[in-house]
């Protein structure tokens, strides 16, 4: 057999103008017409103030202000929208699963450790 060369491909990665860290809280989707997945990424919050005053007493001095607040609820604000074939969502389960068992044994560990520490005194 004739010698193999090895190839290589390299990468480079790079922030997009539009990068930008988020929480994420959840995520909404499935399978699109298209046969892909689409998985739209949310954060949560309260909902923000709707409005505020504050009262200034007859010597001017201003009072507590007062918030007014809309409905109790939780705001689902969606953050981003990812769209991916199977093989990209195969690897980026495979990706997500290997971080989640790292974290997970990391956790682990500490509980360990702090139990170790717990018994010392």
């Amino acid at each position: 057999m004739a010698d193999q060369v090895q190839r290589r491909i390299n990468f480079k990665y790079r922030e997009s103008p539009h990068f930008r860290s988020i929480n994420a809280k959840g995520v909404y989707g499935g399978v699109t017409p298209a046969g892909e997945i689409y998985m739209g990424v949310y954060s949560q919050r309260t909902p923000s103030p709707e409005s505020s005053y504050i009262d200034i007493d007859p010597l001017g001095k201003p009072q507590q202000e007062i918030i007014t607040a809309p409905q109790q609820q939780v705001i689902r604000d969606m953050e981003i929208g990812i769209t991916m074939d199977l093989n990209t969502a195969e690897a980026f389960k495979t990706w997500l699963e290997r971080h989640i068992n790292n974290l997970r044994q990391a956790q682990l560990q500490q509980k360990q450790q702090a139990a170790l520490m717990e018994k010392k005194q």
